[in-house]
């Protein structure tokens, strides 16, 4: 990876996140000129069900939302989008899971899986859909913003710190990842279940329970700068525990050769 290369997928990614972006801008003043407000917040007040009120508001002519042939177009659109985001997140997590405890073989080295492999990727895709499921019926009622916050916290105080180290710091390598990531994640969740978007206020997640003591419902603020601490340190030392800057002076030092050659 090199800084063209990140530079030319940032701006590929560019385009199509500002026009989803606009998109979603148009849609939700759509709505609330079509549906209304009040009516807008009665049903939802984050806003979910913008886009199938709006379906409905669109096609007057139907009884209602199962006679409205636009209504189960979008909806059918929401479903399928949903399940191919959450089928990617598990394969890729399930992958992850299957290579990183895998047993050294020469099949790894080939870039082929082997049999144990890809039973473990079963098992782990069967583990993670499970515990998926349990913990959304689990907290259908509840507040999803946090389980949003907590995935926004984990992204932006993990991918930042690896991306931009891997392009501008020589000396970041795969012991400062690992620092980044098992340092960062176990801190993001402990921060999130001390705030209040855990606990303690009529939003949170159980508000029945009230032990908040970080005053952030958003971790960011420490974990973001945290991962590139981590990420610093982790990439600090070099080969036999000597700091980089130490190992790379020593090895940038050349034998003093006078004019005979000596």
């Amino acid at each position: 990876l090199t800084a063209r290369t990140a530079r030319r997928a940032g701006v590929w990614a560019v385009s199509p996140v500002a026009l989803l972006c606009t998109g979603i801008v148009i849609v939700g003043l759509g709505a609330s000129a079509l549906v209304g407000r009040d009516l807008l917040h009665a049903a939802d007040p984050a806003g979910g069900t913008a886009l199938l009120m709006v379906t409905s508001a669109l096609d007057p002519g139907a009884a209602g939302p199962r006679d409205s042939p636009l209504f189960a177009l979008v909806a059918c659109a929401a479903f399928a989008t949903t399940l191919a985001a959450v089928a990617g997140i598990t394969l890729a997590a399930a992958s992850s899971l299957a290579r990183d405890f895998a047993v050294k073989s020469g099949a790894q080295g080939e870039g082929k899986a082997s049999a144990r492999e890809i039973r473990r990727a079963r098992w782990a895709v069967a583990g993670i859909g499970a515990l998926a499921v349990l913990l959304s019926a689990y907290t259908h009622d509840r507040n999803p913003q946090v389980l949003l916050s907590l995935s926004f916290a984990a992204a932006a105080s993990v991918l930042p710190p690896v991306l931009l180290y891997a392009i501008f710091r020589p000396g970041f390598d795969a012991r400062g990842v690992r620092w980044t990531v098992y340092g960062t994640l176990p801190l993001i969740g402990v921060l999130m279940v001390l705030s209040p978007a855990f606990s303690g206020t009529p939003v949170a997640l159980f508000p029945e329970w009230d032990f908040d003591v970080f005053p952030l419902q958003t971790p960011g603020l420490v974990t973001i700068p945290a991962g590139f601490l981590l990420g610093l340190l982790g990439s600090g030392r070099g080969p036999g525990g000597a700091p980089d800057g130490h190992h790379r002076h020593r090895t940038r030092r050349a034998p003093v050769r006078t004019r005979d050659g000596v």
